[in-house]
């Protein structure tokens, strides 16, 4: 029904060794929502595939761990086992960067070119139809930034 959020995803990372996702190698272990299928997975693939042609799209996935945006946070603040880097979300990147030695090495905007919805209002066909009223209230509330 509407687009609810286009911020960035930032990926951070507290290795010291990796300026760009480039530096990234099989010594690293990034977390993501969910491999190869989140949001995060899928601009990470983008990245690569942009940086290594189509054959690369793939290159990072073997270093992809699924994990929770709260548990990974913490986990690499503590700065302890294989996670050094997360392909965050709000709030938790901007957690992640106030921490000494965490960076940001890939932010989704440059990825795509500009802002991309990362959450949308979605509902059934039955209630769109059935609460027309609701559905202009949306429409008519919801900040169009972008054509």
């Amino acid at each position: 029904m509407a687009a609810a959020a286009a911020v960035p995803l930032i990926m951070v990372t507290r290795n010291p060794s990796v300026k760009s996702i480039a530096d990234l190698s099989e010594k690293d272990k990034i977390a993501v929502p969910t491999v190869r299928v989140s949001m995060q997975s899928t601009i990470l693939g983008i990245a690569a595939e942009q940086l290594f042609g189509e054959a690369g799209r793939g290159r990072f996935d073997p270093l992809t761990v699924a994990m929770a945006h709260p548990d990974a946070t913490v986990y690499l603040l503590s700065g302890g086992g294989e996670l050094t880097t997360h392909f965050s979300a709000p709030p938790y990147q901007y957690q992640a960067l106030k921490a000494a030695g965490v960076r940001e090495i890939l932010n989704s905007t440059e990825v795509m070119g500009g802002p991309a919805t990362i959450t949308v209002v979605f509902g059934m066909t039955k209630f769109y139809e059935a609460n027309p009223k609701i559905i202009a209230a949306i429409n008519a509330a919801w900040p169009r930034r972008w054509s």
